[in-house]
């Protein structure tokens, strides 16, 4: 059996936990069993909602206790995949005494010493894996390795035309918590500022597991029929081959829109988000900057793209070719295959 060791909450949102789903039902397609390790009872809803075991470990989720938790795990399985920001060296190194260690390192602020490496943002070559990680840890680096679910690979993407004169769709999104509630205040900025834009949208609003401005949000689309809540979403890749735009802050998503051709407007709102606005930007997707710092600004310029991008054709056009070549949607696949053959 392999042990996931992850988390979920209204800070850290759903991302972690999301990508380990993913790896995990490619790993029991693959014949092997799994099982889910939380720090508390809300960070596991989402694994056993999918029909996982979890096992809370009633622990502080920014402080991993190895002590507690190896008492608890060692009794599952003897590899564990660490997806936390709040492992230490020294508690990856203690499990790795015990386990075989599979670890996300997708920061490169510490030392991780694991049997596998992951990171399969674009910007990867930022670090020197090689030489941090040349003991013979393998390595799973670049986008080959996103873990996308299968519906992004079985979705038949549709052709995409755009033009000045078309009521557009846009899908907004930001994460399972959206702590800054960035999409209410884009929403409401383009409302107060250029209504007449804002009602030639069609917005597909999704709403996260951990979203605190959930009824906010429920309340703005009660007022104005052109907005569209969408909860508990199992259909992303279908929303997304109906819409013509997204406008998401930096995450995996931006890796789903790609395998949908879907072109894209993102924002940070977190430091793990910081490099990828190099380089989604060179592989042709549209970074408007930081919402925690320029909140103003980035909605200004999630205007004024939105219609730029719909006012050019040929720009459209050549997002969509872009973006192709980023992923193929194998990396879960890719992934399992490497932690069971460790």
């Amino acid at each position: 059996m392999i042990i996931i060791r992850t988390d979920a909450n209204v800070e850290i949102a759903t991302g972690h936990i999301m990508r380990c789903i993913t790896i995990a039902e490619e790993i029991v397609r693959k014949g092997e069993k799994v099982v889910f390790a939380v720090s508390d009872e809300k960070s596991g809803e989402l694994a056993e909602k999918m029909g996982y075991k979890v096992i809370c470990l009633d622990v502080d989720w920014r402080k991993p206790d190895f002590e507690k938790e190896s008492i608890v795990l060692k009794k599952y399985g003897d590899k564990l995949l660490i997806d936390t920001y709040y492992a230490t060296t020294e508690y990856i190194k203690k499990m790795k005494t015990i386990f075989k260690i599979i670890c996300f390192d997708d920061m490169f602020d510490i030392y991780c010493p694991a049997d596998i490496i992951i990171n399969y943002n674009i910007y990867y070559e930022k670090f020197d894996y090689n030489n941090r990680y040349g003991n013979g840890t393998k390595l799973l680096l670049g986008a080959k390795y996103v873990p996308l679910r299968k519906q992004f690979i079985t979705t038949k993407v549709s052709d995409k035309i755009i033009s000045d004169h078309k009521c557009i769709s846009v899908m907004l999104i930001c994460g399972g918590g959206d702590i800054l509630n960035s999409m209410g205040k884009i929403l409401s900025f383009m409302l107060e500022n250029d209504k007449r834009n804002f009602m030639n949208i069609r917005w597909n609003v999704i709403i996260g597991n951990y979203n605190e401005y959930k009824e906010k949000l429920i309340a703005l689309a009660k007022e104005y029929e052109n907005i569209i809540i969408n909860e508990n979403v199992k259909n992303m890749a279908e929303i997304m081959n109906n819409c013509d735009i997204c406008i998401s802050a930096a995450s995996t998503v931006l890796y789903e829109c790609c395998a949908m051709q879907l072109p894209t407007i993102f924002f940070c709102v977190a430091d793990n988000q910081k490099h990828d606005a190099e380089y989604f930007e060179k592989n042709g997707l549209i970074y408007v900057g930081d919402f925690r710092k320029e909140e103003d600004k980035v909605c200004q310029e999630i205007n004024n793209t939105i219609k730029k991008i719909t006012s050019n054709s040929n720009m459209y056009k050549d997002i969509i070719n872009k973006m192709k070549q980023i992923t193929d949607g194998k990396g879960a696949e890719r992934i399992a295959k490497s932690i069971i053959e460790l």
